[in-house]
């Protein structure tokens, strides 16, 4: 069945794979493009993969294509191991990873206290990123500049807190699993934040809640050493 679909799908425009899936009940195709780019110093060209479509649900006769054009000639070829494709192109953990096929988000293996990892990471992320269209994100060039311009879409609020925490490196031997030791812990040593009220906020307002008007510093103490308990119950 398999080698049998993908010889009618090499066959087929990617405007007609739709179809193709509608007429198949049981086959779901994602198609990935392939950009070439000329990067100073470098002699050769580097290749970069990128979506073109991809399923929101994949069926039990799923296929990763890989479009491959040159001129006016393009034809497909199968992708027998996605990750494995845009590995380089992504990270350079040695390690096993899996990806979004979506937005080439990566996930490996490694076991964490209070974050998921693995497939158990990647079903959670497609539930956010499910709802989008395919993307590859781009960093800028070395050298660019970003610049905030949509102010438009920019909301006033009343109230804004800047707020800053200080902390000591405090060595430690802790061992965490059977290959990670935790040298240094950071342990807050001191907080600042300052309330910064809009002009048209009344004072009464602000001395009805006793927000301060200026900056606020706290140092702990050996008496006094949560700091960021004290923080948070202001």
């Amino acid at each position: 069945m398999r080698a049998s679909t993908i010889l009618m799908v090499y066959r087929s425009r990617l405007s007609d794979i739709t179809k193709f899936e509608k007429n198949n009940n049981n086959v779901s195709i994602n198609v990935y493009g392939l950009d070439k780019k000329f990067q100073v110093p470098r002699k050769y060209p580097t290749y970069e993969v990128y979506p073109l479509r991809v399923v929101d649900e994949e069926k039990k006769e799923h296929f990763d294509l890989l479009l491959v054009t040159d001129g006016d000639n393009s034809h497909y070829v199968y992708i027998s191991n996605f990750s494995r494709l845009i590995r380089a192109q992504k990270t350079i953990h040695n390690g096993s990873v899996i990806f979004c096929k979506r937005c080439f988000t990566s996930f490996d293996n490694q076991n964490f206290k209070f974050k998921l990892s693995g497939q158990e990471a990647l079903d959670q992320h497609k539930l956010i990123c499910g709802a989008h269209k395919p993307i590859l994100p781009e960093m800028p060039k070395e050298g660019d500049c970003v610049e905030f311009r949509a102010w438009k879409k920019t909301v006033r609020y009343p109230f804004v807190i800047y707020a800053d925490f200080e902390s000591l490196l405090v060595k430690t031997e802790e061992k965490r699993g059977d290959s990670t030791t935790i040298i240094q812990r950071h342990e807050a040593m001191s907080y600042g934040f300052l309330v910064k009220a809009s002009d048209d906020v009344p004072a009464e307002l602000l001395a009805e809640y006793e927000i301060p008007a200026g900056p606020v510093i706290y140092r702990d103490s050996e008496d006094r050493t949560d700091v960021a308990n004290i923080l948070w119950r202001r």
